[in-house]
């Protein structure tokens, strides 16, 4: 127990040292950003009007709030991120104690566990900047969660241990990509500034309430074959899928909608300061899918 708080102590005052840096090293705009030259600085401003339909620094009040939270796609990335985190937290607290049950022991178990991250970091940093060079979240986190879905297939059915391993990178190749992903997929659709923070803010918080589940998934009565935690996190891997899709649903029809004109009766009757007030509801604003 002792050895253990060490750990937990020092990566977490590592946190917050590092938190409190970022505090006062990190530019308010880009107007304020000492490591980008004028010519930057513009460029990066025009990105932004450009995205948020406004460079306007948007207020945080009643209205940003409910526009952020009172928004059935948030709701839906919220709860897809909650499966994928779901089976994340379950492979990062317990993928040791899987490995005891395949035959590893000590030291040689938590090994063992270096592998199938290693793979999963690598995916994950590969599909961000994939999604991002083509504009696409939805469509990704649709490719890689079946993979986990499969992964804890393979645990539930394989024999052999070699195989069993083989399944750990599949369960860890989802969770560990889409988590990060839907969360960036939520500020992408998420307009002016107080709004994606608060977005962001809410999936993080609605998300990680899976951590309170996921650490009761494998208990030492199931093992070693722990049946329990793998259909669990199955079952969420695969909620995940039509969460997503009813996501991705949502955005094609609302961008659909402001194609046709729609939505351009939002800004009848307003001024130019009330428009570029409305954020991912302005007609012009285009989500990602």
């Amino acid at each position: 127990m002792h050895t253990w708080r060490n750990i937990f102590f020092f990566e977490g005052i590592i946190s917050v040292l590092v938190g409190a840096y970022i505090f006062y090293i990190l530019p308010n705009s880009p107007e304020t950003a000492t490591f980008l030259t004028s010519e930057e600085k513009i460029v990066a401003v025009q990105r932004l009007h450009l995205d948020l339909k406004s460079i306007k620094m948007e207020a945080t009040n009643k209205k940003s709030f409910k526009r952020a939270i009172c928004n059935w796609n948030i709701w839906l990335i919220s709860m897809a991120d909650f499966c994928a985190l779901m089976t994340n937290y379950s492979m990062g607290l317990f993928l040791p104690s899987i490995l005891v049950a395949m035959g590893y022991s000590g030291i040689h178990a938590q090994l063992m566990s270096v592998p199938p991250f290693i793979w999963a970091a690598t995916v994950c940093v590969v599909v961000a900047v994939l999604s991002q060079r083509i504009n696409r979240k939805g469509l990704w986190i649709l490719i890689v969660m079946p993979f986990t879905a499969a992964g804890f297939i393979v645990q539930l059915t394989a024999k052999t241990v070699a195989v069993k391993y083989f399944g750990l990178f599949f369960c860890l190749t989802g969770s560990f990509t889409a988590a990060p992903l839907i969360l960036s997929w939520s500020v992408d659709n998420s307009a002016g500034q107080a709004t994606r923070a608060i977005s962001s803010g809410f999936v993080i918080t609605f998300a990680n309430c899976a951590g309170v589940l996921a650490t009761w998934t494998y208990r030492v009565v199931d093992a070693p074959k722990y049946k329990t935690g793998h259909v669990l996190n199955l079952s969420f891997a695969l909620l995940s899928l039509p969460l997503t899709v009813a996501a991705v649903c949502n955005l094609m029809r609302r961008n659909r909608n402001r194609a046709a004109g729609k939505e351009d009766y939002k800004l009848q009757g307003k001024s130019e300061e009330e428009t570029a007030d409305l954020g991912h509801e302005h007609p012009g604003f285009r989500f990602t899918l």
